[in-house]
């Protein structure tokens, strides 16, 4: 299947690699089925486009999280674990949304509304986490400085 994309123009897809938001994204309810591509042909790079399939101007630079964050964490309520049908936290992986800067460095990842994704069943839904658990945006390459925790 082809896709247009506001990175890459247009590009064939593996259809059964689609991720399947059954609520949309905030402020993109309608928005339900997109694709992570890679940012480098050699995977080189740990960040992916999140691309709508069907809106081409709809794309996100994402991560894993923990990939930056190896400590963090986000408590999902139970409605959150049945809706993703994830059975084990090994079935998850959870990615952030960068906002890129001038200079990259600079470029911070939304923690408080990680993005989790049973990598099984390719089901996804951006979560909001706890503002005591993380700040709103974090730097990318500054994490000890940039990533709060609290413990309580």
């Amino acid at each position: 299947m082809n896709i247009s994309t506001k990175y890459f123009g247009d590009v064939t897809v593996d259809e059964t690699k689609s991720i399947t938001f059954p609520y949309g994204l905030p402020a993109f309810e309608t928005e339900h089925t997109f694709y992570l591509l890679p940012m480098a042909s050699d995977e080189s790079t740990p960040f992916q486009i999140l691309q709508s399939a069907k809106t081409k101007d709809l794309a996100f630079i994402v991560c894993e999280i923990f990939g930056f964050f190896p400590d963090f964490e986000a408590e999902l309520s139970p409605y959150e674990i049945e809706s993703l049908r994830l059975n084990e936290a090994k079935e998850a992986t959870l990615l952030g949304i960068i906002t890129v800067q001038d200079p990259f460095q600079s470029s911070t990842i939304n923690l408080a509304a990680p993005i989790v994704m049973n990598v099984k069943e390719r089901l996804a839904k951006q979560v909001i986490v706890e503002e005591s658990v993380a700040r709103r945006r974090a730097l990318l390459f500054q994490r000890e400085e940039a990533y709060a925790r609290t413990d309580t």
